[in-house]
């Protein structure tokens, strides 16, 4: 395990908003209305091709989701940055610090 510097973290952690487009393979859903006659049999069939709105506004309306995230998370973790400052005997100091581990091990801090 180690302590990654806050620009390695945010690359390593951001999200990727490339990935979401891919909602836009729900363009080609449609929306299906069938009708029926008196006597059972079906008279009318219409489609609506909902995927045309639906799946670009899943990917841009996720898009700017994420772009927006990543900002605000870069901007916390350079905010509340203690990635090489020291803690003197008796302080307190809060900030976010990124690990980099194989595993899932619980976290042991050894202060000296």
């Amino acid at each position: 395990m180690h302590i990654m510097e806050p620009e390695k973290t945010y690359k390593r952690l951001k999200q990727s908003p490339a990935t979401h487009l891919l909602y836009l393979s729900l363009t080609p859903i449609n929306f299906y209305t069938t009708s029926t006659d008196s006597n059972g049999f079906t008279t009318n069939t219409s489609s609506t091709p909902i995927g045309l709105v639906l799946g670009p506004a899943l990917a841009g309306g996720n898009m700017i989701a994420a772009s927006s995230a990543n900002k605000k998370f870069k901007s916390e973790l350079l905010d509340n940055k203690i990635y090489g400052s020291v803690i003197k005997k008796g302080e307190t100091k809060f900030g976010l610090i990124g690990i980099q581990s194989d595993g899932f091990e619980s976290l042991q801090l050894n202060v000296k």
